[in-house]
């Protein structure tokens, strides 16, 4: 874990000198810190947040990106000449948009919602907080 304020101070720094702040939070979202993303944990808002795995628990293959909105305006007005039907932002990967994949993303997030799943920090949240070591309580099931 980062020590306190360092990714506030990051954020800082790169608003500073014009640097896009990017979270990979393919290990840190879906709750497991007690918090939808470890940015929420943190209190920073990311330019870009990764995410994959737990969007659909893990079962089949998906993944994601959220950006802010002057990324996302900047990506759409670059390509304002475009025919409606072009993909302003193609990033074509083997799993891009799979049906299956999405189902199960949109089962996985409806089950985070309706079981608050994010409200609720897991027993083992103690655990980031705590270096583990084989002697750690704090990481022991």
């Amino acid at each position: 874990m980062p020590p306190r304020g360092y990714l506030k101070r990051l954020r800082e720094i790169c608003d500073k000198h014009g640097i896009l702040l990017i979270f990979d939070e393919v290990i840190t979202g879906f709750g497991r810190l007690g918090t939808a993303f470890g940015a929420d944990f943190y209190g920073v808002v990311p330019d870009m947040l990764t995410f994959a795995k737990c969007v659909t628990n893990g079962v089949i293959p998906l993944g994601g990106v959220i950006c802010r909105d002057k990324l996302y305006d900047a990506v759409m007005a670059a390509h304002a000449d475009s025919p409606a039907h072009a993909i302003e932002f193609f990033h074509g990967y083997t799993y891009s948009g799979h049906p299956v994949a999405c189902a199960a993303a949109i089962a996985t997030l409806d089950v985070y919602r309706n079981d608050k799943l994010l409200s609720v920090p897991p027993r083992w949240a103690g655990c980031w907080a705590t270096p583990c070591t084989a002697n750690s309580r704090a990481c022991r099931t």
